[in-house]
C-alpha cells in the first residue's frame, strides 16, 4: 500500500528453469531491492505548482477484499488540503492491470493535473544479444514501433529520447517478459525514454505524460 505501485511481483506459474522445483520468475521488485523494476502511475502538476499529490511515500487505504481476476480493488488517499485520490486496480489473468484513476476537488479553487504512468528499472539486464530478438525498451507510437537499446538510452543527449504520440504503449522487453505502460489508446501523450546514473548503477525509465486536465471545485476528473 506504500506508493501504491507494481513493483512486488512473481508468476506462480512460470519457474526459473525446467525443474518445476525451481524458483517461480520473479518479474517486478520494489525500489531500494537488487534489480528493482516496478510500474507507476498518478497525478503531476505544472511546474512550479504546489499541489500535495501521492507519490512514492503515500499510504493508501485499501477496500476490505482481496484483488482478483473478477472483483478490483479500490484505493483511497485524501491530500488534506481538499483533493481526495481514488484508485481503481483491476487484473486479468494474462497479467494485465487496469489502473483507473480518479480525482475529486473541494479546494475551494481550480487545479490543472496531468496523468502519467512510467516503468523504471535498475541495473542493465543481461541481454542474450540476437538480432533477431529485441531486448530493451521500445513502444508503439502512432501505429509505428520504435526499438531503443539500453546503449542507445545512456548515449541520448541529455539522457533523454522523446516521442509525442496518440495511443500506442511504452515498456521493456526481455526475452520472455515484457512490462508496458498502456494509455487510454484516444489520449495523446509525450513518451520519454531516459537514463540517468544512481552512484554506480544504471538508473532506466519510460514514461509516458498526458496533457493538463482541469478540474473545478466540486467537480472531479478521471483517467
Amino acid at each position: 500500500l506504500v506508493g501504491g505501485r507494481i513493483d512486488d511481483l512473481a508468476l506462480r506459474d512460470y519457474r526459473e528453469t525446467q525443474d518445476p522445483n525451481s524458483p517461480q520468475v520473479t518479474l517486478l521488485s520494489p525500489a531500494g531491492a537488487p534489480d528493482a523494476y516496478y510500474g507507476e502511475f498518478g497525478w503531476v502538476a505544472a511546474q512550479g505548482v504546489a499541489i500535495k499529490l501521492p507519490g512514492p511515500d503515500t499510504v493508501w487505504t485499501p477496500t476490505p477484499g482481496a484483488l482478483t481476476p473478477t472483483t478490483p480493488l479500490t484505493l483511497v488517499w485524501d491530500n488534506g488540503e481538499g483533493l481526495r485520490f481514488v484508485r481503481t486496480v483491476r487484473v486479468d489473468e494474462n497479467y494485465l492491470f487496469t489502473i483507473d484513476e480518479r480525482v475529486e476537488n473541494q479546494t475551494g479553487a481550480a487545479v490543472t493535473l496531468y496523468p502519467y504512468g512510467l516503468v523504471s528499472r535498475s541495473g542493465t539486464p543481461h541481454t542474450l544479444g540476437y538480432y533477431i530478438l529485441h531486448e530493451g525498451a521500445y513502444g508503439v507510437f502512432d501505429g509505428k514501433l520504435k526499438e531503443v537499446h539500453y546503449s542507445d538510452m545512456k548515449d541520448a543527449k541529455s539522457g533523454v529520447i522523446e516521442v509525442n504520440s496518440t495511443g500506442g504503449w511504452i515498456g521493456f522487453t526481455d526475452k520472455y517478459w515484457m512490462v508496458a505502460a498502456i494509455p487510454d489508446q484516444k489520449d495523446s501523450y509525450k513518451a520519454r525514454f531516459a537514463h540517468a546514473l544512481s552512484g554506480k548503477t544504471d538508473k532506466y525509465q519510460v514514461d509516458i505524460l498526458g496533457g493538463g486536465q482541469p478540474l473545478a471545485q466540486g467537480q472531479a476528473i478521471e483517467s
